[in-house]
């Protein structure tokens, strides 16, 4: 029973005071043998308080706990509408605006005033002048029958070689005289060179 409250009492100088020796703590119980005794037993204890919990039988856990929290990552989107070409503006076209006149018709108002310049010049000739006769230039244009021949066949038209000129259609004559002026002027008409427009 005695040994029982010295130990009660030790254990409880102990914690009260870790660092304490238990020789210097109790020296009045350092002189009886068997509190030397139980004092011997009782320095193998260890002053610590896991070693004061272990002496009375309990169990101390150290728990350590780590926890790592991911990166996170942040992903921003942006969107660009593409841009749009502005409409082409509107022309109004003025409902006054005069007719569109083509250029044939100038051509052919030309055409028709040389042609006819041509031939006044030449004796305002038929078209079937020379016809049945040895004549050497023949129809409205006094074509000769080479040259008719020849701007014939440069033309494209191999339907008019050979034929009589003066037996030619007019619009024939009129086509071919309008071919051989484009490509020679007025040098074939020397009477309408510089009188004709």
């Amino acid at each position: 029973m005695i040994k029982a409250s010295l130990r009660g009492a030790l254990i409880v100088a102990l914690a009260l005071t870790p660092t304490l020796e238990v020789g210097s703590a109790i020296p009045a119980l350092a002189a009886s043998p068997s509190q030397q005794s139980h004092a011997a037993t009782s320095a193998d204890w260890s002053p610590s308080w896991s070693g004061l919990v272990s002496a009375m039988g309990g169990t101390t856990t150290t728990t350590t706990t780590t926890t790592t929290i991911a990166p996170t990552t942040t992903t921003s989107t942006t969107t660009t509408a593409p841009r749009r070409r502005p409409p082409p503006p509107i022309i109004e076209e003025p409902t006054d605006a005069p007719p569109f006149v083509e250029e044939t018709v100038v051509e052919s108002d030309y055409r028709s005033a040389v042609l006819t310049c041509i031939a006044e010049h030449e004796g305002n000739p038929g078209y079937d002048n020379g016809a049945g006769s040895a004549k050497k230039y023949r129809g409205r244009y006094q074509f000769s029958q080479s040259s008719w021949n020849a701007v014939a066949a440069k033309y494209g038209r191999e339907d008019l070689v050979g034929v009589d000129v003066a037996e030619a259609s007019p619009s024939d004559q009129d086509d071919m005289a309008w071919r051989y002026f484009q490509a020679s002027g007025y040098s074939p008409w020397p009477p309408s060179s510089g009188k004709c427009p």
